[in-house]
């Protein structure tokens, strides 16, 4: 069982995230981060990811075996960073698209974490009535 946090938006619906180690952004790096509508993120992590492939083709081309190894251990430790990290990067976007958490709850996937929440969580979202304040009396 996974851990997941359910975040709720009053136009856009709900979404899990999970907690931990993230493989599609481990894996996907910028992809991953552009699909989730971080768009500078996912743009930063594909140029670093290009300039590290760039340069790691020039030291094969030069021969430099070593500068080679060298390069493509850094790319596979940065890789590490948005597996780490991504799941705290969605939830901070979801929180400035304006998503407030509601629970924490155990699922297998996306899907059933959704099921498991509370009911609030799955109910149909409309949008809710603006509130204001009553006038002062008297």
């Amino acid at each position: 069982m996974k851990i997941y946090d359910i975040y709720r938006h009053p136009a856009h619906g709900v979404r899990a995230v999970k907690q931990g180690f993230s493989w599609p952004a481990f894996l996907g790096g910028g992809l991953w981060a552009l699909s989730k509508g971080m768009g500078r993120l996912g743009l930063a992590l594909l140029s670093l990811g290009l300039a590290l492939a760039g340069l790691a083709g020039a030291a094969l081309l030069l021969e430099a075996r070593m500068l080679a190894l060298a390069v493509a251990t850094t790319a596979a430790l940065t890789a590490l960073v948005p597996g780490r990290r991504g799941n705290l990067w969605w939830r901070l976007t979801l929180r400035e698209q304006g998503y407030y958490r509601v629970c924490t709850v155990d699922g297998r996937c996306p899907a059933e974490a959704l099921r498991a929440g509370p009911p609030m969580a799955r109910t149909p979202v409309r949008q809710e009535p603006t509130w204001e304040p009553a006038p002062p009396p008297g």
